[in-house]
């Protein structure tokens, strides 16, 4: 995984932080991120600021090592506003987990992780 990760232009990180990586994870995420310095770009979104990816990573070690390589040397754009699938479905119907489109019901919405057909 980490030769093809090095190979491409762009390197797309989807939701990170959201799952907890193990120590190896880590150290291999540092090694990737290292290797492409300078060779490609990285895009990463996340739920989480920067400024808390340190508790995110949960070791200060790498998580300077994870900053040093993405956060000096990029473009930061942090959305702010309401997230869209409340907009589309209206605040008290997200919130209810009633009448959201596409889903059925709350259950659905939560196995299908969020997808809307």
């Amino acid at each position: 995984m980490a030769e093809e990760a090095l190979q491409g232009d762009l390197l797309v990180l989807v939701d990170w932080g959201v799952q907890k990586l193990g120590d190896h994870q880590i150290r291999l995420f540092v090694e990737i991120l290292e290797d492409r310095c300078g060779s490609g770009s990285t895009l990463i979104t996340s739920q989480y600021p920067v400024g808390s990816w340190h508790q995110v990573v949960g070791n200060p070690v790498p998580a300077d090592a994870i900053c040093d390589r993405l956060v000096h040397n990029a473009y930061h754009i942090e959305l702010t506003g309401e997230s869209m699938r409340k907009v589309r479905a209206g605040a008290s119907d997200y919130l209810s987990g009633t009448d959201y489109p596409g889903s059925g019901d709350r259950q659905l919405f939560r196995e299908s992780g969020g997808r809307t057909e």
